[in-house]
């Protein structure tokens, strides 16, 4: 596989939706992540300065320039949510400028909701946008149980709750005191990221599809979503490197990595709160063709 290095790449996703499984895919068909930069760019991005390693609302709200940015903007139209479930508005120059700052045959992750602003200057810069999605009940799942370690932002709000109340809020959304921010329920955070497919330059790839055998998917699903994601990113391929790169991508090394698996939600969650969710976010699971019963995915 030979990738070309004339354009940056956006891989976008709804938190807990597979990101690192997608950038792994874009890392091995010879696209580089732009928080693999050198020691003293890392730092900066640490601090809060320079380009972010990644777009989401924990970098965006600690980065200092766009604080001052937005002190001295009263134009508060002119933002960009960066962030889903506490999405932190930030200045659309600032955002443009990040952009920019990707080099060619590069690429940044992000949580970002869908805006006509960004789409413009996603085109206008030329990216490619590749953007995951997954059984929104997966996601609910997972967030709950990455969203209790003692590292996320969230954790003391979500571990004084019960296992009921911590369902409640993620589903519904609300006030994190402790951390002093709002969290929007899944759902609704959900709708915010697939609200790309208004976007012409915007790929989908389904988990369900990318993870193959080793998440409980199937391989030839899985040779699918390769095929599709190189020829969208203008990369040579055969049916041998596909194979190869198949046997490759699934890798439980991220620090985020759970268990990668379709369907958990199936033993995790109670039957009521199955309805629940189900009664509460009917469009999304028939859109994307998930189960609305609770039987199977279909793929």
């Amino acid at each position: 596989m030979e990738a070309k290095q004339t354009f940056r790449i956006l891989v976008n996703s709804m938190p807990k939706s597979g990101t690192f499984l997608l950038c792994r895919a874009v890392d091995l068909l010879g696209f580089c992540d732009i928080a693999d930069s050198n020691l003293f760019k890392r730092i900066l991005t640490r601090l809060g300065f320079g380009l972010p390693s990644s777009l989401n609302h924990e970098t965006a709200d600690r980065h200092l320039v766009r604080r001052i940015y937005g002190y001295f903007n009263e134009d508060k139209t002119s933002m960009i949510q960066i962030g889903a479930t506490s999405p932190v508005p930030v200045p659309l120059k600032l955002v443009a400028n990040w952009f920019k700052k990707v080099p060619a045959g590069n690429y940044i992750a992000g949580h970002i909701p869908w805006s006509e602003d960004l789409d413009k200057i996603l085109s206008g810069l030329g990216y490619k946008h590749i953007l995951i999605i997954r059984d929104p009940r997966d996601v609910l799942v997972s967030f709950l149980h990455y969203v209790i370690k003692p590292e996320h932002e969230l954790s003391k709000d979500f571990k004084e709750l019960s296992r009921d109340e911590q369902l409640e809020f993620a589903i519904r959304g609300g006030y994190a005191k402790t951390r002093g921010t709002q969290v929007l329920g899944i759902g609704q955070a959900f709708r915010s990221i697939i609200n790309w497919k208004q976007s012409g330059n915007c790929l989908f790839v389904r988990f369900e599809d990318l993870v193959g055998e080793k998440g409980g998917g199937s391989k030839k699903k899985q040779s699918e979503a390769i095929k599709k994601i190189c020829d969208y990113l203008e990369v040579s391929s055969d049916e041998k490197s596909i194979s190869s790169l198949c046997e490759s991508l699934f890798n439980p090394n991220s620090p985020t990595f759970r268990k990668g698996q379709i369907g958990a939600w199936k033993k995790e969650l109670t039957g009521d709160w199955i309805k629940t969710f189900n009664k509460t976010n009917a469009d999304l699971l028939r859109e994307f063709e998930y189960d609305i019963e609770g039987e199977e995915v279909r793929l």
